[in-house]
């Protein structure tokens, strides 16, 4: 585990967004993070940040499957699981670790996205 860093675990079945999102993560963290995508199914666009992680999960094990296999590969201090079709706010990594303390579970607000005008 290194202190202070966020795990962003996103598993995915053939999420259409999956590499914008990743996209998108990258561009709006501030402070440490990696991102761990579990890829159930076709692989998508890679993206090559040294921050990415790709998991190839074997066909039909499910979301959970995935989620527990970022899990434990994942080397943060805070854990947060993400959709493949989601945007971020600048600087939410820092203030996830902010707000929170080390035993909660947070579930974020959410907005509806228009993939047209990412």
């Amino acid at each position: 585990m290194i202190e202070n860093k966020v795990s962003i675990i996103i598993p995915s079945r053939g999420e259409q967004y999956l590499t914008k999102t990743i996209r998108d993560v990258l561009a709006k963290a501030s402070g440490d993070i990696e991102v761990i995508a579990a890829i159930d199914g076709d692989m998508p666009e890679i993206v090559n940040d040294k921050r990415v992680q790709y998991i190839y999960v074997t066909s039909g094990h499910g979301k959970r499957y995935g989620m527990n296999t970022g899990v434990a590969a994942s080397k943060g201090e805070y854990l947060m699981f993400l959709d493949g079709h989601c945007m971020m706010a600048e600087g939410f990594d820092e203030v996830l670790k902010k707000d929170c303390d080390g035993d909660w579970v947070v579930t974020p607000r959410r907005y509806k996205l228009d993939p047209d005008n990412w």
